[in-house]
């Protein structure tokens, strides 16, 4: 993953340029990597006091003294993407993306083909790999214990059988999954609640053998459209006996402008019921853009409790037809953000999209550990919601 610019403001849920009396000064702490990899980086700083330049190490750890409100941005002009933090307080670590575990090498996975099989997928929990047209393929794992799954799938791309091998630990060489190929299983997720307005679901669910340990999965989304308050969904899955399940379902409205995502990690169990009011965060509605103020507004359709933090994405296609994005986090009872003005005097496109994202992930809890969290990839969220907006000139 690469950024080319973080971004973080303090003492300002909406991140507004200076204004008004300043907050107390303090020490922030960045620590910014490229690639996974800390290297040092430029910071342009922005706050209270005016606007300056200064140099993370080598090793892309900074510590610096802000008067609030402020922005700190760290710059590569070789990147494609950028990010902003907001509401950062003195004494903060912030530290994304933080250094992450490296992959083993790769493992070789392989299965007993079948005369059946026009294709074969692969999972691991970590990776998943479709429409393999041999019954073997290469596999990374970022280290520990894995579950492996593999499902052959006929010429329309439909699965019909399965095989697994639970706890595999993963560091290279050559893993064949048992011969014995089990005939798929059928999942039935359940909703009530679901708005009036049409609504696409995506639905997956899969297994894992161990607590903290990934799921496998192995089938693709299973598409279901509806238009009531009720609906019940067959989800393909494979079921090895394993310690518990995540399912994964994710509303799509709007034609696809909005999104209300939830991943839960339940027992084993054929069937899951979801009260979509309860258990799902907020619908996000009313996206709007102001290119001039490089601001950023939304509505909630409620008031939206025990999320984590919420991030507006910029996405443009450069001169160049790179496309390339801006993301700011913020606390997640904001419903405005500017993006702040940055040293170079650089303007946002004339055209772009924005999407606002509300997140609620499994750890950290609460937008003050988010911030200095490694753990809030999109794989540790369990509730997320979307809404997009569009700027055309």
């Amino acid at each position: 993953m690469r950024w080319v610019a973080l971004s973080i403001c303090a003492g300002c849920a909406s991140c507004v340029a200076p204004k008004g009396q300043p907050g107390t000064p303090g020490d922030v702490t960045a620590i910014v990597s490229f690639d996974d990899i800390p290297i040092g980086l430029g910071l342009a700083v922005s706050d209270y006091d005016g606007v300056r330049s200064i140099s993370a190490d080598a090793h892309g750890t900074i510590t610096f003294r802000v008067t609030p409100p402020a922005s700190v941005t760290v710059t590569s002009a070789t990147s494609l993407y950028a990010m902003t933090f907001t509401g950062i307080e003195p004494g903060d670590l912030i530290c994304f993306p933080c250094p992450a575990q490296a992959p083993t090498a790769p493992t070789t996975i392989a299965v007993a083909p079948r005369s059946d099989a026009a294709s074969y997928t692969f999972g691991n929990g970590e990776e998943i790999h479709f429409d393999a047209a041999q019954p073997s393929v290469e596999m990374y794992a970022g280290g520990g214990v894995h579950d492996v799954l593999a499902v052959a799938n006929d010429g329309a791309g439909a699965p019909i059988a399965y095989t697994a091998a639970p706890g595999q630990t993963l560091a290279g060489g050559t893993l064949t999954l048992p011969s014995d190929w089990h005939p798929i299983d059928t999942f039935t997720a359940d909703f009530d609640g679901l708005p009036a307005t049409p609504v696409e679901m995506h639905l997956l669910r899969a297994e894992s053998s161990a607590a903290n340990r990934p799921a496998a999965y192995g089938f693709q989304y299973t598409i279901a459209s509806t238009t009531g308050s009720h609906a019940s969904v067959q989800v393909p899955t494979a079921s090895f006996g394993g310690l518990s399940m995540t399912v994964v379902a994710e509303l799509w409205a709007d034609g696809y402008d909005q999104l209300d995502a939830w991943r839960a990690i339940l027992p084993v169990a054929s069937s899951v019921h979801v009260d979509v009011p309860t258990e799902l965060l907020p619908w996000i509605a009313d996206v709007a853009i102001d290119r001039d103020a490089r601001a950023v507004s939304w509505s909630y359709s409620r008031a939206p409790h025990d999320a984590d933090g919420v991030r507006v994405i910029l996405e443009w296609v450069d001169a160049a037809g790179i496309t390339r994005q801006w993301t700011l986090y913020a606390a997640p009872d904001a419903t405005s953000v500017a993006f702040p003005e940055l040293p170079d005097g650089s303007q946002l496109p004339a055209t772009f999209d924005a999407d606002v994202e509300l997140d609620d992930f499994r750890a950290p809890h609460g937008y003050a550990e988010l911030r200095s969290s490694t753990e809030h990839g999109d794989d540790s969220r369990f509730r997320f919601s979307s809404g997009r907006g569009h700027l055309r000139p």
